[in-house]
């Protein structure tokens, strides 16, 4: 024991401070090393067990948390999958419209070309026949660019990525 500040006396332990307030008659505080307080009148507080019921509590809050941002990442995550499989079959019904497009463009502008040799046809004819494949091939591509990269998107989600370009 030791006098340390006024009326505070210091104690290695809880034990010899309760020794010490049992067999003594006094108007001291008594503080042990761990934090624990006994008042003159006998009344204790602080100390490690209340210091660890409050760590526990800040271990068990900020878990909690941790749980609820893991939940939120997992419905982020499935509604990010899902959006890109939608996305992925939308991209290959417009894949199919886009070539049928296409193919549909290249017919008119083969007819319009084939008039045009018989004289049923004029080249402005020809000429737009061949816009509208033209814009078709474009639709087409940017379709298959589109389709590509929700592809990609859904790669790099489910981590096959790297299995799937061998890197």
């Amino acid at each position: 024991m030791q006098l340390v500040f006024g009326k505070i006396l210091v104690f290695e332990d809880i034990d010899s401070a309760l020794s010490y307030h049992r067999s003594t008659n006094h108007s001291l505080r008594l503080v042990t090393l761990d934090g624990e307080v006994i008042n003159s009148s006998g009344a204790m507080t602080g100390g490690r067990k209340e210091q660890q019921s409050k760590t526990i509590m800040k271990r068990k809050i900020e878990r909690n948390k941790l749980e609820l941002q893991i939940l939120d990442k997992k419905q982020q995550l499935s509604v990010f999958l899902q959006t890109n499989l939608r996305n992925l079959h939308f991209g290959l019904q417009e894949d199919r419209t886009a070539k049928l497009s296409l193919s549909l463009a290249k017919d008119l502008l083969d007819n319009e070309v084939e008039k045009l040799k018989l004289g049923k046809s004029t080249s402005y004819n020809v000429s737009l026949a061949q816009q509208k494949s033209t814009n078709a091939k474009l639709s087409e591509t940017l379709t298959r660019v589109k389709s590509e990269r929700n592809f990609i998107s859904l790669l790099v989600l489910t981590g096959k990525i790297f299995d799937y370009f061998a890197l």
